[in-house]
């Protein structure tokens, strides 16, 4: 009977208000189910699990607020909203202790109704999300808040990094935590529209990375990564591996792209690598070349080390996405506040709600 739509449940013993609620949720695709009273409105709750309430608080025989009450303990997180001739503050306090999101006084705006009945669902969504991750790091025998906490300062850091256009090096284990920074920094970034091409050098053999990484002609970076890379982020993985001789061209074209992009939009390409390696050592001992060091350690990052699969802390996704929903539950579902409170930048909220599917 649900099938994916919202199902919202109206009682209103008004049959005008009722028929005009439901025509207003039909239209904005939200399947409305209507009651006249208590009694059919738990009639109808045996046959479908609602997602949202609306119900108006003076009703003949069971009130609004006793609605409210049964239904909250029976669905503890529906989005309740309940409509209300009067303005008193007094029953904007019941409808609040009883378990509603907010309330809503008649006679109705369409636009602001709806406007609520999102605003609700979208608080019941980071309420339900925050409950499971937390439930999740329990059973892992850790503390949502803690991991959370070290998530926004990274996330901070990533965000100064990506508001740069400087080449990042990012240092840690080999693994998702470590890929997620690099690509943080892209997406954040204001090339973030542009390609994200990766390039990992343990997947090749030495003798192919000058020729995958510039192209096949002496000279010419047509037709490799470099050139792919053009406008956008060029994600060197694992660069301690990379051969001397790619590392001396890629060197030279970061000096020129630093140069010359306006004149050759080849070039035009931003630098993040990543390793696992004290690459300064390597720079000593004669193992890396230190004009490409010089170059890519301009910003460096530290990825979390990844946790063993069944036991460990949170994976950084996990952090990240736990950190954001705890933030915006917080300000109650306001995401200008919350990235206040994050430290991040709206465009970086943003791109990270739609990235882990918080809408």
């Amino acid at each position: 009977m649900s099938g994916e739509r919202i199902q919202v449940l109206v009682v209103d013993d008004d049959r005008a208000v009722r028929v005009q609620v439901g025509a207003w949720l039909e239209t904005a695709g939200l399947a409305a189910h209507l009651a006249s009273s208590g009694e059919t409105a738990f009639t109808l709750l045996e046959g479908f699990t609602p997602d949202a309430l609306l119900v108006d608080l003076e009703l003949p025989g069971m009130s609004g607020v006793e609605i409210l009450r049964r239904v909250s303990a029976r669905l503890r997180h529906v989005a309740a909203i309940v409509l209300t001739a009067h303005r008193e503050a007094e029953i904007a306090v019941e409808c609040m202790k009883a378990g509603a999101f907010d309330y809503l006084v008649k006679p109705l705006d369409e636009a602001k109704l709806l406007m609520t009945v999102a605003n609700a669902l979208r608080q019941r969504r980071l309420t339900l999300a925050v409950e499971s991750l937390e439930r999740e790091a329990r059973q892992r025998g850790l503390e949502a808040g803690v991991p959370a906490a070290a998530a926004v300062t990274l996330f901070r850091r990533v965000d100064r990094a990506a508001e740069t256009d400087v080449s990042v090096l990012v240092r840690g284990a080999p693994g998702p935590e470590r890929d997620a920074v690099a690509r943080g920094v892209h997406q954040g970034s204001s090339r973030g529209a542009g390609p994200l091409v990766v390039f990992r050098c343990r997947l090749l053999p030495p003798e192919m990375h000058s020729s995958e990484l510039f192209g096949l002609a002496a000279g010419s970076s047509a037709g490799g990564a470099v050139a792919a890379a053009g406008g956008g982020t060029l994600f060197v993985d694992d660069i301690d591996a990379l051969a001397p001789a790619a590392q001396k061209r890629l060197a030279e074209a970061m000096a020129a792209a630093s140069e010359a992009r306006l004149r050759d939009s080849s070039l035009d390409f931003r630098a993040v690598a990543t390793t696992a390696v004290d690459l300064a050592g390597r720079v000593r001992d004669g193992r890396f070349r230190g004009d490409l060091y010089m170059r890519l350690a301009v910003f460096e990052l530290a990825a979390p080390s990844a946790p063993p699969p069944a036991e460990g802390p949170l994976t950084l996704v996990e952090q990240e996405r736990t950190a954001i929903l705890q933030a915006l539950q917080r300000a109650g579902g306001n995401r200008v506040a919350a990235s206040r409170e994050l430290g991040i930048g709206r465009a970086t909220l943003y791109r990270k709600l739609k990235e882990y599917g918080i809408a």
